[in-house]
């Protein structure tokens, strides 16, 4: 069988089509085998001015962590009201953990159980917990997918919370100091 090969003024626009088709499938199966999908940068923060703006506008102490090891990072940090504290502010500082899950603070100047509710997800108490000297409340979503801790005072109420197991989040409640 003789084949025949065709010289280089005789190529046809089908033969091109097939090369380019070739081409363009190899560099498919490429990017296909080396794309990687980049996880969301976690942007890292220094909670400290919010903290300080709060504390100096307030009578009545502000809880804020200290000591915490490198793997915790400060992701964000606030103070406005919520929806269910308006018209009071909530100083709020939000935590991924060297686990990788999150914890919250949330304090506010208000005792009000659809505060309680809003910053625990919706959670039922389930037990107190000794942190230092001070015994929180508790509260878990049913499926547990928040755990929370809840310090009532006279003053206001302060919710550690997040996705975090109890022994981060009783561990980021204990790094808590008022000022």
């Amino acid at each position: 069988m003789a084949t025949t090969t065709r010289s280089r003024g005789q190529q046809t626009a089908l033969d091109m089509v097939r090369s380019l088709s070739l081409v363009g499938v190899v560099i498919a199966a490429l990017l296909l085998v080396t794309w990687r999908p980049q996880p969301d940068p976690i942007t890292v923060l220094d909670p400290a001015p919010v903290l300080a703006a709060v504390r100096s506008a307030v009578d009545t102490p502000v809880y804020g962590p200290v000591g915490l090891p490198p793997g915790w990072r400060c992701t964000s940090a606030r103070w406005e009201p919520t929806e269910k504290s308006r018209p009071v502010p909530v100083w709020f500082s939000g935590y991924v953990t060297p686990a990788d899950t999150f914890a919250s603070l949330a304090q506010a100047a208000t005792t009000t159980a659809t505060f309680r509710t809003e910053q625990t997800g919706g959670g039922s108490p389930v037990g107190e917990v000794r942190i230092g000297t001070q015994t929180w409340q508790r509260y878990e979503v049913p499926g547990g997918d928040q755990l929370s801790l809840v310090l009532p005072t006279a003053g206001g109420t302060t919710v550690v919370s997040g996705s975090a197991s109890w022994a981060d989040l009783e561990f980021f409640a204990g790094s808590l100091r008022a000022g």
